[in-house]
């Protein structure tokens, strides 16, 4: 049984009544289609009776008067042969005054002066006054955690009280809808799931440290069996006494410490998995508890959407799909504002009047689809009308009327990027503003309020026959999947579901277009812009001529635009915290994040970055290139067979690298006593010293200890590549399966 120690009286009586009321709107809305009142109308009655009592219980005078004042009603309606839309509406507005008249209860504040002319109404089936936005509003506690950011209604039409219910956690998470629970302040949760993502997080960081670790006991090894041929040689050769105890006591201090850190890394070894499995099943525990089906969104809008199409004289049939998706909790709270938007604007713009759906060869009742699933660790929502589309045409006579863009500009544009303005502020393509839409703020608000759920919004229509928006936001709040880019040598997190491509960019690729730098891609122009000097950074130095960059691409409204860092570091999961009150906003950064590496990254606000690069608030002096040889990093290639070492100086010397050859592991090791290089790749199989010796030299010299090298070798097999791995190189490429965009592609990533 549910544990409530910790509820007052009233909490009980809200937590009752929210869903009771819900149910309450649900059976009046099936009374309406169906129109058969009997057992419906019988049901209501139960439910009156139910609330009745329990304003009783709780000695809430009021409500327990209208309440019975309704139930009479109800009696009486249940004589009447045919329900009308007329009977309908009135009890709608009796059930707004019971959710009035509750909350007024809840917050302890005086009932109504004319309570007692307000039930003798209800009696008598006299209409009575519509309870609006401001007295609901008036009669709420306030709360500081509310998103005012978002605009307030146009109109004082009935007010859908959102269900205020308790959270529980059960034993089993969401998988189990039983057993015993316990309520628990959702804020104390959202605090429980941002520890518990950090907990993630720091846990996959453990594996830096077992390599690490690896690394050393490598060393440790190289050290044991080293002094042990020093201590064997010895034996052989006639040194001085001292210096042979010497030897042989630094080789059985090797031996101990290498007999001591191969336990002490099994363990380490066993410990990180354990606690990455730990930390895994503990993010989805906590994960579990702070989902809840969308269902808890979309139960708010039958009622919205029933009163509006009436008010505007259109029958609309409101559908939904995978209503039982599950979602972050606080992602629901954040949607109600945009879904409302795009729910007033299909019922207002998309759907039409039944005279013109008839004269349209439909239906006369519109139909309006709210889909969900889950795709990966994201969830799509589908909001779709079979209403009257959106007109290409439409849009570019209003944009380039209004001076956003000239009739030349305008001219080029395809439909797809025509339909992405209706995201612009002030924009709309009613020429009437009503009292439910036109003024060109809803969709801008709904773009907006998505994009800081890091989620992205999308529009397809057809003239004359449907328009749809598809959403697509993440999972959770609490963990989010990031791509780390380096620019100026400080980090930027980039949350992965706000990015359309990656895609890599020349700096001789850069074209000039408008005083703007631009480049081509997919056959699109594009907006390019770099990182550092969106963050306003001093230019990057030694940016070179052929080098590619690594970009990613996002879409804006009707453009697209390409953000340009020095390099990728990673793709990471992790916790971002905001910035503490105090430093205000921040242009460009909405948060920051600590890496595995225990490195600080700087979590990036793409709505500002986007509108930075639109409004050109940057500066456009591209760097300067150069060819010298002191910027160019250069790279050497250890390979005996001379036709692939001659491809690979090729790729790599038109990529732009200074590229220089060594003909075995020997030829290799000389050529780097005398140059140092920024990467090395070699092969395994050479005369004189194989790839895995020159490796692990390499590796033990301080010089080139921390150089990138990658092997590439005909050797597939799994312990092969686990070799080369434990030697010390950053990446093992088989030659059968050499590619070479992915060659490249390792190079500038490691470089």
């Amino acid at each position: 049984m549910p544990n409530y120690d910790e509820m007052s009286m009233l909490e009980l009586f809200q937590l009752e009544t929210s869903e009771l009321i819900s149910e309450l709107d649900h059976l009046i809305l099936e009374l309406e289609k169906t129109k058969e009142s009997s057992s419906v109308l019988n049901s209501v009655a139960r439910i009156l009776h139910t609330l009745k009592g329990a304003a009783a219980t709780v000695d809430c005078q009021s409500v327990k008067e209208f309440v019975h004042a309704a139930e009479d009603y109800i009696n009486v309606l249940k004589t009447e042969a045919m329900i009308s839309s007329e009977y309908i509406d009135y009890v709608f507005t009796i059930v707004d005054w019971i959710k009035y008249l509750i909350e007024l209860a809840v917050q302890e504040s005086p009932a109504p002066d004319n309570l007692s002319t307000l039930c003798s109404s209800v009696k008598k089936g006299v209409p009575l006054p519509e309870i609006t936005n401001h007295q609901i509003a008036s009669s709420l506690p306030k709360n500081n955690d509310v998103d005012n950011t978002a605009a307030e209604p146009v109109t004082d039409e009935p007010h859908y009280l959102e269900q205020i219910q308790p959270l529980t956690i059960t034993n089993k998470g969401i998988s189990s809808q039983l057993g015993e629970s316990q309520r628990i302040q959702t804020k104390i949760l959202d605090n429980l799931l941002n520890l518990s993502g950090e907990l993630y997080v720091k846990g996959l960081g453990i594996g830096e440290l077992k390599e690490s670790m690896l690394q050393t006991l490598k060393v440790a090894n190289s050290l044991a069996s080293g002094s042990q041929f020093l201590s064997t040689s010895s034996t052989q050769s006639s040194i001085d006494r001292e210096i042979k105890q010497g030897i042989d006591s630094l080789a059985k201090k090797s031996a101990d410490l290498k007999n001591s850190m191969e336990p002490l890394f099994q363990q380490m070894d066993e410990f990180s998995m354990q606690l990455q499995y730990l930390t895994s099943e503990l993010q989805d525990e906590v994960m579990a508890a702070r989902m809840v089906p969308l269902s808890q969104l979309f139960d708010l809008f039958p009622r919205m959407v029933r009163d509006l199409a009436k008010s505007l004289g259109k029958q609309i049939e409101l559908v939904f799909q995978g209503e039982k998706t599950l979602i972050d909790k606080a992602i629901i709270e954040s949607l109600k504002t945009p879904m409302e938007h795009l729910l007033r604007n299909a019922i207002d713009h998309g759907i039409a009047s039944p005279q013109k759906r008839i004269e349209q060869g439909k239906s006369t009742t519109g139909k309006l689809t709210i889909s969900a699933y889950h795709q990966g660790d994201q969830v799509v929502i589908h909001v779709k009308d079979d209403g009257q589309g959106i007109d290409p045409e439409i849009i570019r006579t209003k944009i380039t009327s209004q001076q956003r863009l000239s009739p030349d500009k305008a001219q080029k544009l395809i439909d797809q990027e025509l339909l992405e303005f209706i995201f612009l502020p002030g924009f709309s393509t009613q020429d009437q503003v009503t009292e439910v839409s036109g003024r060109g703020v809803g969709m801008d608000i709904v773009k907006t309020q998505i994009e800081k759920l890091n989620g992205q919004i999308r529009i397809q229509s057809r003239p004359g026959q449907f328009t749809q928006f598809t959403i697509t936001l993440p999972l959770t709040l609490a963990v989010t999947q990031t791509l780390i880019f380096e620019a100026a040598r400080q980090l930027y997190a980039f949350p992965t579901s706000t990015v359309g491509e990656y895609i890599h960019v020349q700096l001789s690729d850069i074209k000039q277009a408008g005083g703007k730098p631009v480049i081509e891609h997919n056959e699109q122009i594009m907006a390019v812009a770099w990182l550092h000097q969106l963050m306003e950074y001093p230019t990057e130095e030694n940016q070179i001529l052929h080098r590619k960059y690594p970009g990613l691409l996002f879409k804006t409204g009707e453009e697209q635009v390409v953000i340009l860092g020095n390099r990728l570091v990673a793709e990471e999961e992790v916790v971002i915290k905001p910035l503490d009150p105090r430093f205000k906003k921040i242009k460009n950064i909405m948060g920051a994040t600590i890496l595995n590496t225990g490195r600080i990254a700087l979590v990036v606000d793409i709505s500002d970055l986007l509108n930075m690069v639109k409004d050109a608030e940057y500066t456009t002096a591209e760097p300067q290139p150069t060819e010298s040889s002191s910027s160019v990093p250069s790279i050497l290639v250890v390979e005996d067979s001379l036709t692939i070492r001659e491809i690979e100086r090729k790729i790599l010397k038109s990529a732009g690298y200074d590229v220089v050859v060594a003909v075995d592991g020997v030829d290799g090791l000389n050529k780097t006593k005398g140059q140092r290089f920024d990467l090395i790749i070699t092969d395994i199989d050479m005369p004189r010293m194989n790839g895995l010796e020159l490796t692990k030299t390499l590796k033990e010299d301080p010089k080139y200890q921390h150089i990138p090298i990658v092997i590439v070798s005909y050797k597939d097999r799994p312990e092969d590549k686990r070799k080369g791995l434990e030697v010390g190189a950053d990446q093992y490429i088989t030659k059968s399966q050499f590619d070479n965009n992915e060659f490249l592609e390792t190079i500038h990533r490691l470089i």
